[in-house]
């Protein structure tokens, strides 16, 4: 139990490590970045990974459909930008304003999906691996049962 408990830790502080790096992109972009494509592509692929990583740091294994929820809550974030929600709630606040959105665009929809999609070829291949270094692990315990019956039957023989 405290293997697990470690190993959970320790993937805690990854997702917070990614979340942090990933909302500190999100804000330099926000803050100095004026194009064409990261500004109003980019962020927003990066911005439903950056919200995965901060929900995952809290619930982990907690949530089966976590990543799906967070697109779910990004794509209503998006649609309540066309009723100007952030105008309607915080006024001409500008950090809201950034933050929330200030207005619908169809193509932010499609780069969160790339988002989620990004999010659970990742989290496949993690989850691979994950496997892999289990099985790794298992069959190092059934090679070290099979030597130990081997001696057994061995020492048995010999009397």
């Amino acid at each position: 139990m405290p293997e697990r408990r470690v190993g959970m830790k320790k993937e805690r502080i990854k997702y917070i490590l990614i979340f942090i790096v990933t909302f500190i992109i999100e804000v330099i972009i926000a803050k100095y970045v004026h194009d064409k494509i990261i500004r109003p592509y980019i962020a927003d692929v990066l911005v439903v990974i950056c919200l995965y990583t901060f929900a995952k740091s809290i619930f982990l294994d907690k949530i089966k459909w976590l990543s799906l929820y967070v697109l779910i809550f990004a794509v209503i974030v998006e649609i309540l930008q066309y009723f100007n929600y952030a105008q309607i709630l915080f006024g001409d606040n500008k950090i809201a304003k950034t933050l929330l959105g200030s207005s619908f665009d169809i193509k932010d929809i499609l780069c969160y999906v790339a988002g989620y999609l990004i999010i659970i070829l990742i989290e496949k291949i993690l989850h691979k691996r994950k496997e892999v270094k289990q099985n790794e692990k298992n069959n190092i315990v059934i090679n070290t049962n099979m030597q130990l019956i081997l001696i057994s039957l061995l020492s048995n023989a010999n009397l």
